[in-house]
């Protein structure tokens, strides 16, 4: 899509090397809390919460605070800018927060999840980024509702 940045949703290993490597314009990552970080860097973003759907004992829920700061840390990128989004595996929380920044660039929500799917189509995207997304971006579950749509086999990770 013309006037978006390049994107690549990424795991833990891919990601150190593309950080490495200089290749993000600006980088999101999602680790788990207590996870060693990788890079301190200014155009490096570290959200810290574990892969889970709601607020638990001893866990880390993802929060509004969470997407917000993607959100604020992505906002202005467009062509020729290259977003990096990693998580651990690539699968639950990387793909979601990736699904929520395209459309908070204004990506429509089925374009965003497809563009996703085509990278990752092994992904589970955590429900409650996507909720918090939907949310702040006043879209009627319309994320939720686009994964779906995409591929219904595919579920919202539910941790």
């Amino acid at each position: 899509m013309p006037g978006l940045p390049e994107i690549r949703v990424t795991d833990m290993s891919t990601a150190r090397e593309l950080l490495r490597d200089g290749w993000a314009t600006r980088a999101v990552g999602v680790t788990d809390p207590d996870f060693p970080a990788m890079l301190d860097a200014e155009h490096y973003l570290v959200l810290r919460f574990h892969d889970v759907n709601r607020v638990a004992r001893h866990l880390v829920a993802p929060c509004i605070d969470d997407i917000e700061r993607a959100f604020e840390h992505v906002k202005g990128m467009g062509e020729g800018d290259r977003l990096l989004v990693h998580c651990m595996t690539a699968t639950g929380r990387g793909p979601a927060m990736a699904i929520a920044l395209l459309a908070f660039l204004g990506v429509p929500p089925e374009d965003a999840v497809r563009r996703v799917g085509e990278l990752r189509p092994a992904m589970e995207p955590n429900g409650r980024v996507l909720r918090i997304a939907d949310r702040l971006l006043d879209n009627d579950h319309a994320l939720e509702e686009a994964l779906v749509a995409w591929e219904p086999s595919v579920r919202t990770s539910r941790r």
